[in-house]
């Protein structure tokens, strides 16, 4: 065999070899104190997290706040939350971290309406007035994203609406297509369309659910996804690269089994792909990504015995994500189907064997 022979063998080789395994979870800088169900807000370079519990109770509701640094590691505390909430949701808009809705401590009320911004610059709260509109007291608020026109809110009753932070006006944009309703749904919004995934049914055993719908906000209407492969309620659903990854959560609504699991949505090719795991399990946790990184952080892990609170952590796990991750599938040789072997390529090699070669994500069966 002469050398270029040998260079052609070596290279083919080498594209069905699988490569090294995919990156892992490293531990960070832990919040300053154990917060379940917080809220996390980034903004391209920094982290917000503010309010949780320190139990699972909302009678330990907290106001504290603090921002993360992921370049050094660090949090520093800021003003904290007026009205402290667990189960709120988060956004930016016009440069001010929102925190809407949650849980509050019952003197509150309970279930909150309450809509409170930070302003980075002067590190003041603004209370904005109380969340009005055709959305009941009762309604579960899920999932907060914005454009440039105002706030959207989706909620598990209810619907789609459109949140106008100036006028503090609420017009609903759309409504869930029939189908059970779910509770704890996790949400995001990537390139104009607001995806929700998971929750469970408020009428069965209280397993947790697949499936992916997407909003169009220029149609207003709901289309349907691929299922993620892992049920899941009270996820973490993060927008980073161009895909959605689905972080953490707990497999039954009444047991709260916590989940290690990691799974990313990629929407032009309407597939999932299973990701590394986290260290430890997690459900109540905050997410977000930031500088090509996904954070978990706090939450609580799975209840011994149901008639206790869960343990409730500060701890902080990052995931580096590039932009061309390597990803596993089952390669299926041109002429030879019959010898399928598992490879791990890169994300745009990934889309190739994926749409060209009939490849298919995972592990061959």
């Amino acid at each position: 065999m002469n050398l270029q022979a040998i260079r052609v063998a070596t290279l083919a080789l080498a594209l069905f070899v699988p490569a090294p395994s995919l990156a892992q979870w490293t531990a960070k800088a832990p919040l300053p104190a154990e917060r379940f169900y917080p809220v996390a807000i980034a903004d391209g370079a920094q982290i917000l997290v503010t309010g949780g519990s320190s139990t699972w109770l909302t009678e330990d509701v907290t106001p504290d706040s603090w921002i993360y640094d992921p370049h050094t590691d660090s949090w520093t505390e800021f003003a904290p939350l007026p009205t402290p909430r667990m189960l709120a949701v988060g956004v930016l808009f016009a440069g001010e971290y929102y925190v809407i809705g949650g849980w509050a401590h019952p003197s509150v009320g309970s279930s909150s309406r309450h809509v409170e911004s930070w302003d980075p610059i002067t590190d003041t709260w603004t209370e904005h007035p109380i969340l009005q509109g055709p959305v009941t007291i009762d309604a579960e608020l899920s999932v907060a994203v914005a454009d440039e026109e105002s706030i959207i809110l989706v909620y598990e009753i209810g619907g789609v609406f459109r949140y106008y932070p100036g006028s503090a006006e609420v017009v609903q944009i759309g409504t869930f297509p029939p189908r059970p309703l779910r509770l704890g749904i996790a949400g995001a919004m990537l390139d104009g369309q607001i995806y929700v995934a998971g929750g469970s049914a408020t009428d069965g055993n209280g397993d947790a659910l697949l499936g992916v719908r997407a909003f169009d906000l220029a149609t207003a209407t709901w289309s349907d996804g691929a299922p993620n492969r892992i049920g899941r309620l009270y996820a973490g659903m993060v927008p980073l690269h161009g895909r959605l990854h689905l972080l953490a959560g707990a497999s039954n609504f009444y047991t709260y089994d916590a989940l290690d699991a990691v799974e990313s949505y990629w929407p032009d090719l309407d597939a999932w792909v299973i990701g590394p795991t986290l260290p430890q399990t997690r459900w109540g946790a905050a997410t977000a990504g930031v500088a090509d990184q996904l954070f978990v952080i706090g939450g609580a892990s799975t209840p011994t015995d149901l008639t206790m609170s869960p343990e409730v952590h500060d701890d902080v796990f990052a995931l580096e994500m590039s932009a061309h991750e390597n990803v596993c599938l089952c390669h299926y040789p041109p002429g030879n189907s019959n010898k399928a072997n598992e490879i791990c390529v890169d994300s745009k090699a990934a889309e190739v064997h994926l749409t060209k070669h009939g490849d298919t994500l995972g592990a061959c069966p």
